[in-house]
Order: structure tokens, then sequence, then C-alpha cells
């Protein structure tokens, strides 16, 4: 469903977010 996929994508970008800006950005 469209509910599941929306979840799957926010799941991914988080992943990415993490993943690839994780090191540029120094909180």
């Amino acid at each position: 469903p469209a509910l599941l996929n929306s979840a799957e994508n926010f799941t991914v970008l988080i992943k990415n977010n993490i993943d690839f800006p994780g090191h540029n950005y120094t909180t």
C-alpha cells in the first residue's frame, strides 16, 4: 500500500541521511 511505501521511503531517506552526510554534518 501507499503507507508501506511511504514508510519504506522514509526509512531509506533516514538511512541515506545518516550514511552520506553523516561525516559532513558535525552536530
